[in-house]
């Protein structure tokens, strides 16, 4: 596929570094930084123009009357729809556009985007999608779950959890754990295992180890009972804490605050503490006093922190900043004097992991909610839900076609082809149908598939429509 991405600020580099490591894509970058566009097309399979992506003769330059795909990442949210509007009048079937703005966020904008009065076929707003994952994750803190990816299918959602010390289910194996589920009608089964910076898909003789982040598929109903495989709680412990109204505190220099608090606070109390810097430029106390939000100024890094502004170790803190820096060092210093549930903004996912082995289990990095769109638009296949997992696996959710190579086929089949794992099977009435190696594929069926990034192509031969392939798993 031909693809421009114009603006290659942190989401463009990423997304371009992303898609070139996909070695059958033609990557094309527009920026008008000439530096910007050297070094990244030196470091990476594929193609720089230094230009305004406004501009005609640049986006001919950049051949885009062969483009299938234009995604604009400029730091401009004008620029980049109108952008996209200008590679639509030339041609490209497919436009994303990058957007900060809340106020294109909201119903208006997006119903313009979605009758194409603006030619829009998505939207990269990792904002908007780590602020709901943020309210996924307060709800359902009392059981510590680290990821929270929902699905349109039978109310399936896929969780995770970091093993600790306190984990019952170390050293048990995928199968027993699995088996066990079943035993006790659970709706619950180990997907993937992220361990020391690796995506793993799960065999059964793999055993569950201490620091391990395991990802589990389970439904609403369910999600507590799936949650006490792992941990050993009483009933009316986890009741307990559920009915807890958490003390939320949000803190640092990011303008992104300002949004993160406004969302949570139609449902929570929320605190803003702040730098009085941070606080004017922003305009913090003005905007933020019309829902009810208090606003302080102080520094976290003082030892009054604890007394002046928290209750209880199960508080939560919000920790967003302009520097992943800060926010890793304030980060451990809070781990450190046992302050808090930490929530921890990152811009580069690098630390990541390092941070989720120092006792953060909720790291937020907005590069992590990017690529979603965008894969649905690369994607081969009838597809409603695709997720990135550390840049390394993909879950997807698509629809089985009717002449595809797997129908037929059993699971056992699929997932021999090698690092694919056959998560969920849904049928045309809805409902979820048990899966073992001998379920057989039918056309219609949907479909919840993990697998790593290197057979990302043998999913998508598998499942889409059959062009010219072998009626057989290859």
């Amino acid at each position: 596929m031909k693809i421009i991405i114009a603006g290659v600020g942190n989401t463009g580099s990423f997304i371009a570094q992303y898609l070139s490591e996909e070695k059958y894509h033609d990557v094309t970058i527009i920026d008008n930084n000439s530096k910007v566009v050297t070094e990244i097309t030196d470091n990476y399979s594929l193609g720089g123009i230094v230009g305004d992506s406004t501009d005609f003769n640049t986006l001919e330059d950049a051949d885009i009357k062969n483009t299938q795909l234009f995604i604009s990442c400029t730091p401009s949210d004008d620029i980049n729809i109108m952008s996209c509007h200008l590679a639509s009048l030339m041609g490209v079937t497919t436009n994303i556009a990058r957007l900060k703005s809340a106020n294109y966020l909201d119903y208006g904008w997006s119903e313009l985007f979605r009758l194409k009065t603006i030619p829009l076929d998505g939207i990269i707003a990792p904002e908007r999608e780590m602020i709901n994952s943020i309210k996924d994750l307060i709800k359902y803190k009392y059981l510590n779950i680290t990821d929270f990816l929902h699905f349109s299918s039978a109310n399936i959602k896929v969780l995770a959890f970091v093993c600790n010390e306190d984990t019952i289910s170390l050293n048990k194996s995928v199968l027993d754990l699995n088996t066990l589920a079943k035993e006790k009608n659970i709706v619950s089964k180990i997907i993937g295992i992220f361990r020391r910076g690796h995506f793993l898909i799960p065999q059964d003789t793999d055993v569950i180890q201490k620091d391990d982040r395991v990802f589990i598929s389970t439904i609403v109903d369910d999600i507590e009972d799936a949650y006490l495989l792992f941990y050993n709680f009483k009933e009316s412990e986890m009741k307990l804490l559920e009915s807890q109204a958490p003390n939320i505190i949000i803190t640092g220099d990011n303008p992104f605050i300002k949004f993160v608090a406004i969302a949570l606070s139609n449902i929570y109390k929320i605190k803003v503490i702040t730098d009085k810097k941070t606080e004017s430029e922003n305009n913090f106390g003005v905007e933020l006093e019309k829902y009810n939000i208090q606003v302080i100024i102080d520094d976290i890094s003082k030892p009054q922190y604890r007394d002046n502004y928290l209750k209880s170790q199960d508080d939560i803190i919000i920790l967003l900043y302009k520097n992943d820096k800060d926010a890793i060092f304030n980060s451990l210093l809070l781990k450190y004097q046992k302050l808090g549930d930490i929530f921890c903004f990152l811009r580069n996912s690098q630390h990541e992991d390092f941070l989720f082995t120092s006792g953060i289990a909720h790291v937020l990095v907005p590069n992590n909610f990017i690529m979603s769109s965008i894969l649905s638009s690369i994607r081969r296949g009838i597809i409603y839900n695709i997720y990135s997992l550390y840049n390394t696996a993909e879950i997807i959710e698509l629809e089985v076609a009717h002449n595809s190579v797997v129908v037929g086929q059993t699971v056992e089949d699929i997932e021999s082809v090698g690092n694919i794992l056959v998560a969920n099977i849904i049928n045309e009435q809805g409902n979820i149908v048990l899966v073992n190696p001998t379920t057989v594929i039918s056309s219609n069926h949907t479909v919840i598939i993990v697998g790593l990034r290197t057979h990302i192509k043998d999913i998508e031969n598998l499942f889409s429509h059959k062009i010219g392939l072998n009626n057989s798993i290859i």
